[in-house]
């Protein structure tokens, strides 16, 4: 592949990054307010289903996000290979805190839908 090529792809698999990052934000943002403004009117019928479906979808985007952003960090690799000169953002380290980061809001999230069905009384 040539510099431009790999350039390329790169730009491609950190553009699906960032798609599947903000598409998890919006998961996040609807399930909380879903969890604010209904939360404690739910059946656990309906709470289950909603949670199995927020995991489902968040997990789906934080896999992707993860996914995008290692196969992304190959090609730089590759890019340093031809041209190590280039600077280099991306490493293993962010791409670890940003697949934590994602799992901690989802389990935020879930702590929040907790915290609206079992209010504590003061």
């Amino acid at each position: 592949m040539t510099e431009y090529e790999i350039l390329d792809v790169i730009i491609s698999f950190l553009s699906a990054a960032l798609t599947t990052m903000a598409l998890y934000l919006t998961a996040v943002t609807g399930y909380i307010v879903a969890a604010f403004i209904a939360g404690d009117r739910l059946t656990m019928l309906q709470v289950t289903i909603v949670n199995i479906l927020f995991l489902f979808v968040a997990g789906v985007f934080t896999f992707g996000t993860t996914g995008n952003l290692i196969r992304q960090s190959n090609y730089v690799e590759k890019l340093l290979a031809i041209s190590p000169e280039e600077p280099v953002l991306l490493s293993a380290g962010i791409i670890w805190f940003i697949g934590i980061t994602m799992l901690l809001g989802i389990l935020a999230s879930l702590s929040f839908m907790w915290s609206v069905r079992h209010p504590k009384t003061e």
